[in-house]
């Protein structure tokens, strides 16, 4: 009886420990302890506001989706020392398989994709049609400006911002607007006003010119037609008598000699 209890307990301790491997190994493998993790951890900050974008929120690349949205804060919570001017500016830290990208993981990861940000790497806010929700998009922008400078040191692998078509869009009719609001209307149409003035009274001293030499036109056209006839003349009489290029004309007496 003694026996069978014994070998109950153990079997009933086999199995315990046995489960607790179980969790051990199920929490080593989705933790990574497996093997070394495929992700990065990046980040990036915005000026504009970010409605819609949250923890979650997905981070693709030329439209591939590659990591998740890992925080959404501001810089001066995450980074105290940075200025006032960058305090509240909206901080975003993200995560990356570079797995999907071809690339290795861990820091040999984090060194391309640094490479890729002087590669002119960018990312920007995008959003996700008429649901308001919104996500990152790492691309390569067309129109890219310069970096700005930040008061703060990155953690991870830090993506410069970049204003989405929408945005650049959005801005170029602000400053549109704000240069025709800072314009003198006023003023602008009194000068195209003299400007039309001025192109009339032009117009009017042309056709007074035009006007003044109108009865000479008859009397120029007359001459150049009586020119015309006697140059055609003399053509005739050389064509007919070619001799008239090298002595005078036979009706014509020579000069008597002292």
């Amino acid at each position: 009886m003694a026996r069978e209890n014994s070998a109950s307990f153990a079997k009933v301790g086999f199995i315990f420990f046995l489960g607790i491997a179980a969790i051990f190994a199920v929490v080593a493998y989705f933790g990574g302890w497996a093997g070394e993790s495929r992700d990065i951890i990046a980040e990036t900050y915005y000026e504009k506001p970010v409605s819609g974008l949250s923890v979650g929120s997905t981070v693709t690349f030329r439209g591939v989706p590659v990591g998740l949205v890992k925080s959404v804060s501001f810089v001066g919570r995450d980074y105290p020392a940075a200025t006032e001017n960058d305090r509240e500016k909206i901080h975003i830290t993200f995560t990356v398989n570079t797995e999907l990208l071809g690339i290795e993981g861990g820091d040999i990861g984090a060194v391309e994709f640094e490479r890729k940000v002087k590669a002119g790497l960018r990312a920007t806010l995008r959003s996700n049609g008429i649901t308001g929700l919104s996500g990152l998009e790492l691309n390569y922008p067309r129109n890219m400006h310069g970096v700005k400078p930040i008061s703060w040191t990155p953690k991870h692998v830090f993506i410069p911002p970049a204003l989405s078509m929408f945005e650049n869009l959005s801005d170029s009719l602000t400053r549109v607007v704000n240069h025709l609001n800072r314009m003198d209307l006023p003023k602008v149409a009194s000068n195209l006003t003299s400007t039309v003035e001025s192109a009339s009274k032009l117009t009017g001293n042309v056709n007074e010119l035009i006007e003044s030499v109108k009865p000479n036109i008859g009397e120029v056209l007359e001459n150049l037609a009586a020119g015309t006839a006697s140059l055609r003349e003399l053509v005739e009489d050389v064509k007919n008598n070619p001799s008239l290029l090298i002595r005078p004309r036979e009706n014509e007496q020579p000069s008597e000699t002292k």
